[in-house]
């Protein structure tokens, strides 16, 4: 009887320390979607088919599962996946912010994962309330007349950021790294091994100043591709080979560089705000080390909102310069974002919304409306509206 007594003593000793240290899981997220109509005018004469479309979307609801552990003096372990369930498909994937990392109020926080890093940096609170067609991310943080996004416009592979502490609760610091030049196109892995011609990596620092009614943040962006080794090809179609080296003499790949400054202000339900952007893509041909200034240009915007009570009223006017690139020379590349959203919050977590916006594109550009139908070309013009409910939990 007392070896029994005594196992289960010690057994309870080596317990002991799981059953203090828990971990806590949090669920959130937002439901989210809209009905509105999606039209293309300005069409290039001989230009058949329709040039509207009635849709039913999802705005990018999330299902979050947020986990921390305390581990003592401050320290936590955290971990989050961010799934996003299609509202109007049915998919899921896990698409949105995930990572896993330790946290501390006085040393800051180092997490591994995906995050998304520079784009979005206009001080537009638009997207609260209102649906991704809305967003100006569609002027900012684009090059080539529009054709190119700078930092994808979404969550990046393999990063590893670190946030510093909130100095004096106005200050901070974030720096990330990605391991793969994330954001040059689709989804990338890591492909340096064996590599002989260039090695990928993407950076962002972004510091940010607040007050009780103020903001302001700059965004440093810097990005280049990995380059694997090359391959011999073949063409089934015209029955041609290429060598290896041919492949690699013909290689181009383009460095991107992003640069975005905002701030705003409010007066009781009255805030206002001031974004500037440049976005630049230089295109280097691994063979001769050549370098090309593919694309160059800034973009400026003045979103405001106002508040009372239940309601809000946003509007957005954005406007992309001309292409500074040789490529562009003497072509009209300009384009301009308006956008106005009325919403009512039904309560403190369902909202209904109903937003327009629209593009005015220059006979070259081709910027599209965040998200927006795909085939876009240049000189027509995108609008929306949209009725968007969504619900928050």
């Amino acid at each position: 009887m007392n070896k029994k007594l005594i196992a289960v003593a010690v057994a309870g000793m080596f317990a002991a320390p799981a059953a203090f240290a828990q971990t806590t899981v949090t669920i959130t997220g937002k439901a989210i979607a809209s009905f509105g109509n999606y039209k293309v005018s300005g069409r290039p004469a001989g230009a058949t088919g329709s040039n509207s479309e009635t849709q039913v979307r999802d705005e990018s609801s999330t299902l979050i599962f947020s986990m921390r552990e305390d581990l003592g003096g401050g320290l936590a372990a955290i971990a989050k996946y961010d799934l996003r369930p299609s509202m109007d498909t049915g998919a899921l994937a896990a698409t949105g912010e995930d990572y896993i990392g330790l946290t501390s109020p006085t040393m800051g926080t180092i997490a591994m994962g995906r995050f998304p890093i520079h784009y979005g940096n206009h001080a537009s609170f638009t997207g609260v309330h209102s649906g991704l067609l809305s967003n100006p991310t569609a002027i900012f943080d684009r090059a080539g007349a529009g054709a190119t996004s700078i930092a994808r416009q979404s969550r990046m592979d393999n990063v590893v950021r670190y946030g510093s502490p909130k100095f004096a609760d106005m200050f901070e610091v974030v720096v990330a790294y990605s391991t793969s030049g994330a954001g040059l196109g689709p989804l990338e892995s890591e492909g340096d091994l064996r590599s002989t011609a260039r090695k990928g990596s993407a950076w962002n620092i972004q510091p940010k100043l607040w007050g009780k009614n103020w903001e302001a943040s700059y965004s440093y962006y810097t990005a280049k591709p990995d380059f694997a080794v090359p391959v011999a090809t073949f063409s089934a179609s015209t029955g041609a080979a290429t060598t290896a080296a041919a492949n690699l003499a013909a290689a181009v790949v383009s460095k991107h560089r992003g640069d975005s400054l905002y701030g705003w202000y409010m007066w009781g339900g009255l805030r206002v705000g001031l974004a500037w952007n440049r976005s630049k893509v230089d295109n280097t041909t691994l063979a001769t080390g050549a370098t090309v200034e593919a694309s160059k240009r800034t973009a400026w915007g003045l979103p405001i909102s106002y508040n009372w009570g239940n309601h809000t009223i946003y509007g957005d006017f954005f406007r992309a310069r001309a292409d500074k690139a040789a490529a562009f020379a003497g072509l009209d590349t300009k384009a301009n974002l308006f956008g106005v959203t009325y919403a009512y919050d039904m309560s403190k977590r369902t909202s209904v919304g109903v937003s327009y916006v629209r593009i005015k594109n220059g006979a070259a550009a081709a910027y599209n409306l965040f998200t927006g139908n795909a085939g876009l070309v240049a000189g027509e013009d995108p609008r929306t509206w949209n009725v968007v409910m969504a619900h928050r939990f």
